[in-house]
């Protein structure tokens, strides 16, 4: 933070999509920007982002080579999934989730939560809120609050963590995929009324000239709801608070990732720029930072 004529250069990385967030993390332990274990990461979005992931490596035999974190960032991890693995490594042992304050019927105390995997095997996530009984147990403290809470500044780096669609969002869309097929496949799940995507997704078949498809979310792009879109002057008063309550509460992060949420659409396309900027202005008020590209 910045104070007077000293300023540290904070590393700070622009990401698409969150679960790239992962990759970054991994990036700024080898460059020394970010200690490797035991930091804290203060979340700022929309969404918890704290889904139990699936996964087809073993977290506990996951390669950190770029290569391999790359492929497994892009490939196994998911957008509201990736943070519980960076907790099971070890890299986190508190998030804090920051929440627009009528998301929160009141503030929620820090609690403690223990992670596994299914039978020690690093790829099935668990949480619950027992003591760890067994090897492969982690534990991390998680507190949700809004800013009308106050913290105590961590003893230990901090990651602060910023999803653009905190300060304005598309809560939910119906949006049309359409995935090309092999005829074989079409008439697979055409002659068979048990197919088990009919059970999991949203879904039909369709051809088309000599070509097959099979077409999920079932309509066109719609938004179903959007009231967690806000104006643009509601968009620079939720910028102006967290740029107050980050100083308030003197957070001096070791990195910043803002993820833009571009492709995922969870931030209104219009307004996806807007924010950016002027979000980036006020950051740079506190701050001075060091943009680090992605690749």
């Amino acid at each position: 933070m910045k104070h007077g004529d000293e300023m540290s250069s904070i590393p700070l990385y622009f990401i698409e999509e969150h679960h790239e967030a992962f990759l970054i993390w991994h990036e700024a332990i080898k460059k020394k920007c970010l200690p490797p274990k035991n930091n804290t990461l203060l979340h700022i979005d929309h969404h918890s982002d704290m889904m139990n992931p699936i996964l087809r490596t073993s977290i506990q035999k996951l390669a950190l080579d770029t290569p391999e974190l790359r492929r497994f960032t892009y490939e196994e991890l998911k957008i509201g999934d990736f943070i519980y693995p960076a907790i099971y490594q070890g890299v986190f042992n508190t998030i804090i989730w920051l929440l627009q304050p009528d998301e929160v019927a009141s503030p929620t105390p820090a609690k403690k939560y223990v992670l596994s995997t299914y039978l020690n095997e690093g790829k099935v996530f668990l949480i619950n809120q027992v003591e760890p009984s067994a090897s492969g147990s982690v534990s991390f403290i998680r507190h949700d609050i809004t800013i009308e809470d106050t913290i105590n500044p961590p003893h230990q780096a901090l990651v602060l963590d910023i999803d653009l669609d905190y300060f304005s969002t598309v809560e939910y869309q119906n949006r049309l995929i359409r995935l090309e097929i092999t005829q074989e496949q079409y008439e697979k799940f055409r002659n068979n009324k048990y197919h088990p995507l009919r059970f999991e997704y949203h879904c039909f078949s369709e051809q088309i000239g000599d070509q097959y498809f099979m077409i999920f979310n079932q309509s066109e792009d719609i938004v179903i709801r959007n009231r967690g879109r806000v104006s643009n002057d509601e968009i620079l008063e939720r910028i102006d608070k967290i740029c107050k309550w980050l100083s308030k509460n003197q957070i001096n992060p070791a990195i910043t990732v803002i993820c833009r949420d571009n492709y995922s659409g969870y931030l209104p396309a219009d307004q996806g720029e807007f924010i950016e900027q002027h979000l980036l202005n006020a950051l740079e008020s506190l701050y001075e930072f060091q943009v680090i590209s992605l690749d």
